[in-house]
């Protein structure tokens, strides 16, 4: 288990930083409609890869904790107190886009 000392100096990945913006905002949080996209039938290659590096920096970010509460307000106006509640904040996301 990590010691959940995320390392500030690290941005937020690419993926991990724009589907956030749009689907998690705390104030029009659409996680049915991120799953609806991410399951949608003819996505493009593009939209493809964006959806797959989403999942798998959303995995690592919940595995490394390194995302911290200010990097994730920055992302969904979400105030997290501390790293575990960004990380339980961050599965959340992943059980209902991905089932898991």
């Amino acid at each position: 288990m990590c010691a959940l000392r995320p390392d500030v100096s690290k941005p937020v990945p690419d993926a991990l930083a724009r589907i956030p913006r749009d689907f998690c905002h705390v104030e029009w949080s659409e996680l049915d409609d991120l799953k609806a996209f991410v399951e949608r039938p003819g996505l493009t290659p593009a939209q493809q890869r964006l959806v797959g590096d989403f999942e798998r920096q959303l995995a690592d970010a919940i595995d490394r904790a390194f995302i911290t509460p200010a990097q994730y307000e920055g992302l969904t106006a979400d105030q997290c107190e501390t790293t575990q509640v960004v990380v339980a904040r961050l599965k959340g996301i992943m059980n209902a886009v991905f089932e898991r």
